[in-house]
């Protein structure tokens, strides 16, 4: 359903949104805020606020009183059981790094920065921050020749084999 994949995209509880505007069976509840005149663009609303306290939610806002107090409770339960969790730091971003080498290798894993900022990351908000990256693969003891391979050798060695391939495939067509 294309309102259901919206939500999923859009909004903060993602499929729980869904599930619970779903059970309160109001048909005008699956409008999705994106495609919708009265979202969050039209009213220059955020996530959570917003006339008729909605979260963006051209659908919310028309629930009945009723609808949407059960719809409030529904989601003070899910947001209890499932807090938000906090932004990622250099150390959890590198842990997925360690994941990814165990898992494939070394020869396969790339690093690169989200250059003009806003990267997401506590510690590593622009290349800027890079170091804070580096630093933290000295840490957990990674060779130069690793890092090197990380932050650009993985990257230059398949762009190579990509251009040669390229090539060949020229001479053929040639």
């Amino acid at each position: 359903m294309r309102w259901r994949s919206c939500v999923k995209s859009s909004g903060s509880h993602r499929a729980a949104d869904a599930a619970v505007v779903a059970a309160a069976g109001d048909a005008a509840a699956r409008t999705c805020p994106v495609e919708s005149a009265s979202g969050p663009a039209a009213e220059g609303r955020g996530a959570r606020g917003g006339a008729g306290r909605g979260r963006g939610n051209a659908g919310l806002d028309a629930l009945t009183p009723e609808r949407r107090a059960d719809y409030d409770k529904r989601l003070a339960e899910i947001d209890a059981k499932f807090p938000p969790a906090g932004r990622a730091n250099v150390k959890d971003f590198v842990n997925h790094i360690d994941y990814a080498v165990k898992l494939i290798g070394i020869d396969h894993v790339g690093i690169s920065s989200d250059f003009d900022g806003g990267g997401g990351i506590d510690g590593w908000n622009s290349a800027a921050e890079a170091f804070n990256v580096t630093l933290e693969l000295v840490r957990r003891g990674y060779t130069e020749e690793q890092i090197g391979k990380l932050w650009s050798g993985n990257l230059l060695r398949v762009w190579g084999e990509v251009e040669k391939v390229s090539q060949q495939l020229r001479k053929k067509q040639g």
